[in-house]
């Protein structure tokens, strides 16, 4: 007889973890730990987790992400060659290809006024007198 009341206990037992794991997920709170504590609090863990309130759920925005239409002026003749720019305290960057360039357009790193230069220019320019924005 006792052996089937342990077994009956360890079958509610999983029966409230589960519960407790579903309705944990439901409530944008982490499964595993409260089926965890299902398993080991039963009922009384159910019940706290049943009087809790829904998490909200922080939704992730994208931030806005600069049109690379700038890009798009340039000739393929530009895009094969080794970039560089200056940011705000003159520090130089690169060399980076045409992708991390416009990588970094679309980060904000750099903006129209960024200086760029690559081996084809004389002298370092502000980037929309290169791109022709």
């Amino acid at each position: 007889m006792q052996i089937w009341l342990s077994i009956l206990s360890i079958i509610i037992s999983f029966f409230l973890a589960c519960q407790c794991g579903h309705c944990a997920k439901r409530k944008g709170r982490d499964a595993t730990v409260w089926f965890m504590a299902g398993a080991f609090f039963g009922i009384f863990a159910l019940l706290i987790l049943l009087f809790l309130p829904a998490r909200k759920l922080n939704k992730i925005v994208a931030a806005p992400i600069a049109p690379d239409t700038p890009f798009e002026a340039l000739s393929t003749l530009h895009t094969e060659k080794f970039w560089y720019f200056l940011d705000e305290h003159k520090t130089q960057y690169g060399p980076m290809s045409f992708t991390a360039l416009k990588s970094a357009w679309n980060k904000g790193t750099i903006r129209e006024k960024t200086f760029v230069w690559n081996e084809e220019m004389e002298n370092w320019k502000p980037l929309k007198e290169v791109v022709r924005l």
